[in-house]
């Protein structure tokens, strides 16, 4: 008999055990929940996009928002938008004089998400912001989200 034969299943329990422990720490290196991440969306990502378009900010304010709540190779496509938004800024704030900062406030309710690992598609709910004539706009959104350096993201458009 080989001297390391009555080892061999107590090794083999070991090696299964440091897998189980690798898998279950990999998933919880990932920050936060997709609806964590759809709710920090609308608390801070669409604000200073929609704040930067409307009330005539740094276009480089809408890719540096977008950065923080977009998959990598989506935030391009804010990127291409904010350089071609630059001109249009103006135009566009100078028919929502009434609109502040203040006014683009949001408030989610999640409807229903399906996580497959790290991917994950969250419905949820938005109402606002609040017009200056006072009406609320409510609409039913569709998010993909991927983990992307441990963070939930959004990959691809908003439907």
């Amino acid at each position: 008999m080989h001297p390391f034969g009555r080892l061999a299943p107590t090794g083999l329990a070991a090696a299964a055990a440091l897998t189980t422990a690798l898998a279950l720490t990999s998933c919880t290196d990932i920050e936060g929940t997709p609806e964590d991440a759809v709710r920090d969306y609308y608390a801070d990502g669409h604000p200073a996009i929609a704040g930067t378009l409307l009330l005539g900010g740094e276009a480089d304010a809408i890719s540096d928002a977008a950065a923080a709540h977009f998959c990598e190779e989506y935030v391009g496509t804010f990127n291409e938008f904010a350089e071609r938004a630059d001109g249009e800024v103006s135009a566009l704030a100078s028919n929502l004089t009434d609109l502040t900062e203040a006014d683009i406030v949001y408030e989610v309710a999640i409807v229903e998400t399906t996580q497959d690992g790290e991917t994950a598609t969250v419905e949820a709910e938005v109402f606002g912001p609040t017009l200056p004539d006072g009406t609320v706009t409510t609409e039913t959104r569709t998010l993909d989200l991927a983990v992307e350096d441990g963070e939930w993201k959004i990959c691809g458009p908003i439907d």
